[in-house]
């Protein structure tokens, strides 16, 4: 999976019940932005389950496009850079199943964005 992306299509159009010439409606805008998307996936969150290994868990999320996202996972960094869309993924690695553990994962990307 590549991300997922939350996309708003916002319109505006003239309602009118005079007799004036009628205007062609104004065609919606799709706006892609800061507001549309999540830094961190939305599938991702606090008490998350992550794969175990032998897989590796992969997040991904979406930022400025050429971004460097920085990845802590227990104290180790990785990076991965945006593409061109501004989205990012990273792969974390392979990490044993067990109830009585616990990991912290930090995000941090050159553009400014936060998330734990």
């Amino acid at each position: 999976c590549r991300g997922m992306f939350l996309l708003s299509t916002l319109g505006q159009y003239t309602i009118s019940t005079s007799d004036a010439v009628p205007r062609p409606p104004i065609e919606p805008t799709l706006l892609l932005g800061a507001a549309t998307r999540a830094f961190l996936s939305r599938t991702l969150g606090d008490h998350m389950v992550l794969q175990a290994a032998p897989q590796k868990a992969v997040v991904w999320g979406a930022t400025t496009p050429g971004a460097v996202v920085t990845t802590t996972f227990d104290g180790v960094n990785r990076t991965a850079t945006a593409d061109l869309n501004g989205t990012w993924r990273q792969q974390l690695p392979p990490t044993p199943a067990s109830s009585l553990q616990s990991h912290l994962l930090l995000f941090a990307s050159s553009s400014g964005e936060t998330a734990k």
